[in-house]
């Protein structure tokens, strides 16, 4: 569907950037986080709160 694809875009358009700026992978996830919007941050912070 829609939503899949436009989550499937956006993670090859991250990945990209990581190689572009050759990312650590320690970075990575502290990048993708501050890029999350809407309900994807919503959902980043109830995996954080039960962690």
């Amino acid at each position: 569907g829609c939503s899949h694809d436009k989550t499937k875009q956006w993670i090859e358009e991250v990945e990209r950037i990581f190689v572009l700026l050759k990312m650590p992978e320690e970075d990575k996830v502290n990048y993708d986080t501050y890029l999350l919007k809407g309900d994807a941050m919503d959902w980043w912070q109830s995996i954080r709160e039960i962690r």
